[in-house]
C-alpha cells in the first residue's frame, strides 16, 4: 500500500494511504490574489455505504476577465483510500483560453486510467485509456486531504498526479516542512505544519493542523501569487 520514506530530503515512496484519515464535513475558503478576494474554494467530504466521497468546487474570477469554474467528485476506496474513480466539471473562460466546458468520467485501475470526455459542444462521449503504474491523484481533492495525514518534518513522498484537461499523468513531490504560528480570520492564533507540493513548474504550500478543524488553513499557490484561506 505504501512505502516508507527515507528522511534526510531523500526521495521515498508513494504518499502513505494507510495513515491517511479522511476528515468529513464541510469546509469553505476565500481565495484572494494581491489583497482582493477573487474566489471561493469549498470542500465537502462524506462517508457513503461504498466510498468516501470527496467534493472540491471552485469559483474564481481572474485579473484578465471570464470566469474559472471546476467541480470534482473524488471516490476513496474505503480500505486503502485510493481514488476509484471521478467526476470532473470543468467551465473556463480566461483572456484567450476559452471558452471551456467539459466533462470528465474518470475511472482509477490497478494498472490503467479510463477517461470518457464530453464536451459541451460535441455530446458525443469519447474514451481514453492510459496506462499507469500507479494510481494517480487529482490536485484539488487531494489538497484537502493532506490534513489527514500525521506526517513528520522530513518526510518526503513522490506520486503521481492525473490532469483531466491536458490527459497528462505528472510526477509530483510531498515535503514536510517547519511550523509556522498564524492568525485565523476569526481571530484565533495556532501553530500549523508545511506540507510542501511541487510538480511541473508549480509550487503549492498547505498549511495543516490535523487535529483541529478546519484542519487545513491555508494554501498558497506561489506561482499564481493566490492564497485560500479557511472562512
Amino acid at each position: 500500500m505504501y512505502q516508507v520514506a527515507i528522511i534526510m530530503g531523500i526521495l521515498l515512496g508513494a504518499l502513505p494511504t494507510g495513515k491517511l484519515r479522511v476528515k468529513t464535513g464541510e469546509y469553505t475558503y476565500t481565495i484572494m490574489k494581491k489583497g482582493k478576494e477573487i474566489g471561493i474554494h469549498k470542500f465537502v467530504i462524506r462517508k457513503t455505504k461504498s466510498y468516501y466521497e470527496v467534493l472540491s468546487a471552485k469559483k474564481i474570477k481572474p485579473e484578465e476577465g471570464g470566469n474559472y469554474e471546476d467541480s470534482i467528485i473524488l471516490y476513496l476506496d474505503k480500505k486503502t483510500k485510493l481514488p476509484v474513480r471521478a467526476d470532473v466539471w470543468t467551465k473556463i473562460h480566461v483572456g484567450k483560453m476559452g471558452p471551456i466546458n467539459q466533462y470528465y468520467d474518470i475511472s482509477f485501475g490497478p494498472k490503467e486510467i479510463e477517461v470518457t470526455s464530453i464536451a459541451e459542444e460535441d455530446t458525443t462521449p469519447h474514451k481514453t485509456v492510459f496506462k499507469s503504474e500507479e494510481t494517480p491523484w487529482l490536485i484539488e481533492p487531494l489538497g484537502f486531504l493532506f490534513s489527514g495525514f500525521s506526517l513528520k518534518k522530513g518526510e518526503k513522498y513522490n506520486f503521481k498526479l492525473f490532469f483531466p484537461t491536458t490527459k497528462e499523468i505528472e510526477d509530483a513531490t510531498l515535503e514536510i516542512g517547519d511550523t509556522k504560528r498564524i492568525k485565523t480570520l476569526r481571530g484565533k492564533k495556532m501553530n500549523v505544519t508545511k506540507f510542501e507540493v511541487n510538480y511541473r513548474g508549480r509550487r503549492f504550500i498547505y498549511w495543516v493542523d490535523s487535529k483541529t478543524p478546519p484542519y487545513l488553513y491555508e494554501i498558497e499557490d506561489k506561482v499564481l501569487e493566490m492564497k485560500e484561506i479557511a472562512k
